[in-house]
């Protein structure tokens, strides 16, 4: 095994008139030159634990109230106000995509509302038409009129031949009971 030579020995202090500790040399044995430092270095921890201890409840307190504070700010974004141009653009662009499709609705509208404007006025004219024809003309039926027209007529004058018939058998009749009356 190699053995380096620094290893044998010890490395020199960095610090200037250390000597090592229980070397028996009575400045080393005597009031030790480092403790105030370390007595300071100690109350310096103290201090910033103690600082830090107090930041930490401070935080504590104001980080407590972080679900509540998050539903505030959450709720608070609903009142955002926006600039007045931010506002006046997008409302352009709204009536620029809308205002086709409105109109074309409207013009629809005003098209099925004319048609259903002039089928009513057809449909008046057509009752104030059956109700004109109704007051001059019998209670019959337009359809079986034509037919039944001249069927009434045929048999009216069929009622007319019958009726001089039966007028003329009745004074021969007359007649017949005269002459058999005088030859009695």
């Amino acid at each position: 095994m190699d053995y380096r030579r620094s290893s044998v020995y010890p490395r020199h202090s960095i610090f200037p008139g250390a000597t090592g500790i229980g070397s028996g040399s009575k400045e080393a044995d005597g009031p030790r030159p480092y403790l105030p430092h370390l007595e300071a270095c100690i109350n310096a921890t103290n201090q910033s634990t103690n600082t830090l201890k107090a930041l930490l409840e401070d935080f504590k307190d104001g980080t407590g109230d972080l679900p509540r504070l998050t539903k505030v700010l959450e709720n608070n974004r609903l009142f955002v106000l926006i600039n007045e141009d931010v506002l006046r653009k997008y409302k352009a662009q709204l009536v620029e995509e809308i205002e086709p499709q409105v109109s074309e609705l409207i013009s629809k509208a005003e098209k099925s509302l004319g048609v259903l404007e002039r089928r009513e006025a057809q449909l008046q004219k057509k009752v104030e038409a059956q109700q004109n024809e109704g007051s001059t003309k019998p209670a019959i039926p337009v359809a079986a009129n034509k037919g039944e027209e001249r069927r009434l007529k045929l048999m009216a004058a069929r009622r007319d031949r019958l009726m001089k018939e039966l007028k003329a058998l009745e004074e021969e009749v007359e007649s017949l009971g005269a002459h058999l009356g005088e030859g009695l």
